[in-house]
Protein backbone atom coordinates (compact mmCIF):
# COMPACT_ATOMS: atom_id res chain seq x y z
CA UNK A 1 0.00 0.00 0.00
CA UNK A 2 2.65 2.31 0.67
CA UNK A 3 4.80 2.11 -2.24
CA UNK A 4 1.01 2.42 -4.50
CA UNK A 5 0.01 5.46 -2.47
CA UNK A 6 4.46 6.83 -3.08
CA UNK A 7 4.17 6.83 -6.81
CA UNK A 8 -0.04 7.23 -7.22
CA UNK A 9 -1.36 10.60 -8.60
CA UNK A 10 -0.69 12.35 -11.96
CA UNK A 11 3.19 13.38 -12.79
CA UNK A 12 2.95 16.51 -15.73
CA UNK A 13 6.69 16.05 -17.33
CA UNK A 14 8.24 14.81 -20.53
CA UNK A 15 8.70 11.20 -20.81
CA UNK A 16 11.14 9.92 -23.58
CA UNK A 17 9.23 7.24 -25.32
CA UNK A 18 12.10 6.73 -27.79
CA UNK A 19 14.29 5.60 -25.24
CA UNK A 20 11.39 3.63 -23.38
CA UNK A 21 10.49 2.13 -27.04
CA UNK A 22 14.57 1.26 -27.88
CA UNK A 23 14.91 -0.36 -24.60
CA UNK A 24 11.83 -3.22 -25.44
CA UNK A 25 13.22 -3.55 -29.13
CA UNK A 26 16.73 -4.38 -27.71
CA UNK A 27 15.57 -6.26 -24.81
CA UNK A 28 12.62 -8.41 -25.98
CA UNK A 29 10.87 -7.13 -22.93
CA UNK A 30 7.45 -7.13 -22.49
CA UNK A 31 5.32 -4.81 -20.67
CA UNK A 32 1.87 -3.01 -20.12
CA UNK A 33 1.80 0.73 -21.09
CA UNK A 34 0.03 3.81 -19.62
CA UNK A 35 -1.04 5.98 -22.34
CA UNK A 36 -3.00 9.19 -23.15
CA UNK A 37 -5.02 9.35 -26.27
CA UNK A 38 -2.37 10.57 -28.53
CA UNK A 39 0.32 7.85 -27.36
CA UNK A 40 -2.31 5.17 -27.75
CA UNK A 41 -2.58 6.24 -31.82
CA UNK A 42 1.04 6.40 -31.75
CA UNK A 43 1.53 2.55 -30.00
CA UNK A 44 -0.89 1.49 -32.93
CA UNK A 45 1.27 2.67 -35.55
CA UNK A 46 4.69 1.43 -34.27
CA UNK A 47 5.87 -1.94 -36.25
CA UNK A 48 4.98 -4.94 -35.19
CA UNK A 49 8.10 -6.28 -33.68
CA UNK A 50 7.75 -3.63 -30.99
CA UNK A 51 4.16 -3.58 -30.53
CA UNK A 52 4.01 -6.99 -29.57
CA UNK A 53 5.64 -6.54 -26.82
CA UNK A 54 3.22 -3.87 -25.29
CA UNK A 55 0.73 -6.44 -24.05
CA UNK A 56 -1.63 -4.29 -22.66
CA UNK A 57 -2.36 -0.03 -22.75
CA UNK A 58 -3.99 1.45 -19.64
CA UNK A 59 -5.89 4.65 -21.01
CA UNK A 60 -5.99 7.82 -19.06
CA UNK A 61 -9.00 9.99 -20.31
CA UNK A 62 -7.62 12.55 -21.42
CA UNK A 63 -8.66 16.50 -22.23
CA UNK A 64 -5.58 18.45 -23.21
CA UNK A 65 -1.93 18.63 -21.90
CA UNK A 66 -0.24 21.77 -21.37
CA UNK A 67 3.19 23.06 -21.25
CA UNK A 68 5.22 23.60 -18.78
CA UNK A 69 4.84 27.22 -18.92
CA UNK A 70 1.46 26.80 -16.89
CA UNK A 71 3.83 25.80 -14.02
CA UNK A 72 6.18 28.92 -14.41
CA UNK A 73 2.76 31.14 -14.63
CA UNK A 74 1.25 29.70 -11.61
CA UNK A 75 4.40 29.47 -9.57
CA UNK A 76 5.12 33.48 -10.38
CA UNK A 77 1.44 33.80 -9.73
CA UNK A 78 2.13 32.40 -6.26
CA UNK A 79 5.09 34.69 -5.36
CA UNK A 80 7.97 32.34 -6.30
CA UNK A 81 10.76 34.26 -7.82
CA UNK A 82 12.50 32.59 -11.06
CA UNK A 83 15.86 31.42 -9.97
CA UNK A 84 13.95 28.86 -7.12
CA UNK A 85 13.74 25.69 -7.78
CA UNK A 86 10.01 23.90 -7.07
CA UNK A 87 7.64 20.79 -7.43
CA UNK A 88 4.14 21.33 -8.49
CA UNK A 89 1.49 18.93 -7.03
CA UNK A 90 -2.01 19.93 -9.10
CA UNK A 91 -3.73 17.97 -6.97
CA UNK A 92 -2.95 17.87 -3.07
CA UNK A 93 -5.49 16.76 -1.04
CA UNK A 94 -4.50 18.30 2.58
CA UNK A 95 -7.45 19.06 4.52
CA UNK A 96 -9.47 18.63 1.46
CA UNK A 97 -12.71 16.37 2.54
CA UNK A 98 -14.24 15.56 -0.49
CA UNK A 99 -13.46 14.34 -3.92
CA UNK A 100 -14.33 17.29 -6.22
CA UNK A 101 -11.61 20.11 -4.16
CA UNK A 102 -7.85 20.12 -4.68
CA UNK A 103 -5.21 22.49 -3.52
CA UNK A 104 -2.36 23.68 -5.79
CA UNK A 105 0.65 22.96 -3.82
CA UNK A 106 4.41 24.13 -4.80
CA UNK A 107 7.70 23.02 -2.57
CA UNK A 108 10.24 25.16 -2.82
CA UNK A 109 13.61 23.89 -2.36
CA UNK A 110 14.62 24.81 1.30
CA UNK A 111 11.19 23.08 2.75
CA UNK A 112 8.83 25.82 2.21
CA UNK A 113 5.50 25.14 0.73
CA UNK A 114 3.25 27.02 -0.84
CA UNK A 115 -0.75 25.52 -0.95
CA UNK A 116 -3.69 27.19 -2.23
CA UNK A 117 -7.12 26.25 -3.16
CA UNK A 118 -7.88 25.49 -6.80
CA UNK A 119 -11.15 26.60 -7.07
CA UNK A 120 -10.13 29.92 -5.78
CA UNK A 121 -6.37 30.64 -7.13
CA UNK A 122 -7.22 30.36 -11.11
CA UNK A 123 -5.66 27.14 -11.65
CA UNK A 124 -9.68 26.29 -12.96
CA UNK A 125 -10.70 29.06 -14.85
CA UNK A 126 -7.08 28.23 -16.50
CA UNK A 127 -7.45 24.69 -16.79
CA UNK A 128 -10.90 25.32 -18.47
CA UNK A 129 -9.58 28.08 -20.71
CA UNK A 130 -6.98 25.72 -22.44
CA UNK A 131 -4.48 28.46 -21.51
CA UNK A 132 -1.17 26.98 -22.37
CA UNK A 133 -2.44 23.75 -23.62
CA UNK A 134 -0.56 22.13 -26.27
CA UNK A 135 -1.39 22.98 -29.71
CA UNK A 136 -1.78 19.23 -30.80
CA UNK A 137 -4.27 18.92 -27.99
CA UNK A 138 -7.24 21.17 -29.46
CA UNK A 139 -7.36 18.96 -32.67
CA UNK A 140 -7.60 15.97 -30.75
CA UNK A 141 -10.14 13.19 -31.94
CA UNK A 142 -10.55 10.68 -29.06
CA UNK A 143 -10.48 11.91 -25.34
CA UNK A 144 -11.55 8.65 -23.89
CA UNK A 145 -8.62 6.58 -25.60
CA UNK A 146 -10.61 4.20 -27.64
CA UNK A 147 -8.12 1.66 -28.60
CA UNK A 148 -6.75 1.27 -24.73
CA UNK A 149 -7.65 -2.40 -23.37
CA UNK A 150 -8.79 -0.34 -20.52
CA UNK A 151 -9.43 3.25 -20.07
CA UNK A 152 -9.94 5.15 -16.57
CA UNK A 153 -10.60 8.43 -15.21
CA UNK A 154 -12.25 10.45 -12.33
CA UNK A 155 -15.36 10.45 -12.01
CA UNK A 156 -17.09 14.14 -11.57
CA UNK A 157 -20.46 15.91 -10.63
CA UNK A 158 -23.03 13.36 -9.21
CA UNK A 159 -20.25 10.20 -9.36
CA UNK A 160 -17.74 12.68 -6.75
CA UNK A 161 -19.81 12.63 -3.56
CA UNK A 162 -17.39 9.66 -2.13
CA UNK A 163 -14.90 11.84 -0.30
CA UNK A 164 -12.41 9.06 -1.58
CA UNK A 165 -13.33 9.77 -5.31
CA UNK A 166 -14.55 7.27 -7.80
CA UNK A 167 -13.02 6.11 -10.99
CA UNK A 168 -14.80 5.45 -14.01
CA UNK A 169 -13.23 2.35 -16.11
CA UNK A 170 -14.22 1.23 -19.52
CA UNK A 171 -12.59 -2.17 -20.05
CA UNK A 172 -12.18 -3.42 -24.04
CA UNK A 173 -10.14 -6.73 -23.26
CA UNK A 174 -11.86 -10.00 -22.28
CA UNK A 175 -8.82 -10.89 -20.09
CA UNK A 176 -8.46 -7.92 -18.28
Amino acid sequence: AEELQSCSSSSYGPVRFDEVLNHLDVSGETCAMTVLPCTQRAVDRLPNRIKKQILYTFGIVCSHNVTDLMGDFFAKKHGISGDEKFKINYRDKFNIPNANEYNTCFQISGGREIRTPRLNNGYTHAWRNYWFAQECCLYCPDFYVADADMSCKDAWGKLSADPLGISLCIVRNDVI
